[in-house]
């Protein structure tokens, strides 16, 4: 975990160093550079026997509520959870058996932390008065699946082995959003990612199938917060300019302070 840390602070610092030499973020403390974000989308689940199924049998609508941290223009972290249904399916011997019973549906709520890269400003460099931005993201956490409707219960009736208990599965999620700044204050955010997790996380389970998975697209909005500056987004300042300076310095000896208060001199 340490050598991925070093490794993207180590990015970041290179896209720093191909800025040009006279100019510098300016600095900025923990509470700054948040976004909060906002969206909805679709979800289309692949599990045991949606292969065969038609594509409405396997989609349905998700929201999500995001909270990210930017400590650089190139890294972030982000907190995510979303809420929805999701659908099952059952094999085609019982669709037959039982035409009129259809697919089964259950809610899902997924908690994760993810990383972000935006891989513009990796690329090109940050710019403060760029439109779209492309960043890709990796995460992991926990979701729950809940709230199996009656046609669950049907096949379980039927003796299909559906299990309609809350579960909760370990979960890994990747994925990219593009962003378009519509606003100083709002972008608007087109996002794709893949989430793989253990094989119960949809009620039924197969031995020779150990993964379940699932696809999203969403639209969203991002909020961004003004920081101390009244600022809502990274800028850059001059090295001369005597403003920088004076914040600077007083930050660092705000810092300096708190340090030598928690670690007293010996």
């Amino acid at each position: 975990m340490r050598q991925i840390l070093l490794h993207i602070l180590l990015l970041a610092l290179s896209c720093s160093m191909a800025q040009a030499q006279n100019i510098a973020l300016r600095p900025y403390c923990f509470s700054e550079n948040w976004t909060f974000g906002v969206g909805a989308g679709m979800v289309y689940t692949m599990a045991e026997n949606t292969g065969k199924a038609p594509f409405s049998e396997n989609a349905a609508l998700n929201i999500h509520v995001q909270a990210a941290k930017w400590f650089h223009p190139t890294v972030g972290l982000r907190a995510e959870v979303q809420m929805g249904k999701h659908k099952g399916c059952v094999n085609r011997e019982m669709t037959n058996f039982k035409p009129n019973i259809g697919p089964y549906g259950f809610k899902l709520n997924s908690y994760d932390l993810q990383l972000l890269l935006n891989l513009t400003n990796c690329v090109f460099g940050y710019d403060e008065e760029r439109r779209f931005d492309l960043a890709a993201f990796v995460g992991g956490g926990w979701l729950c699946s809940y709230g199996f409707d009656d046609s669950a219960k049907k096949w379980q009736s039927n003796y299909y082995p559906i299990n309609t208990h809350k579960s909760i599965s370990p979960m890994a999620r990747a994925g990219a959003y593009i962003s378009c700044r519509v606003h100083n204050m709002v972008s608007l955010a087109l996002e794709g990612a893949y989430t793989i997790t253990n094989d119960k996380y949809n009620g039924v389970t197969y031995d020779n199938h150990p993964f379940d998975s699932y696809c999203d697209v969403r639209l969203g909005l991002t909020f961004h917060i003004a920081d101390g500056y009244e600022e809502r987004r990274f800028r850059y300042v001059t090295l001369e300019d005597a403003e920088y300076y004076s914040v600077l310095s007083s930050r660092v000896r705000r810092a300096y302070e708190e340090y030598l208060r928690n670690n007293p001199p010996q």
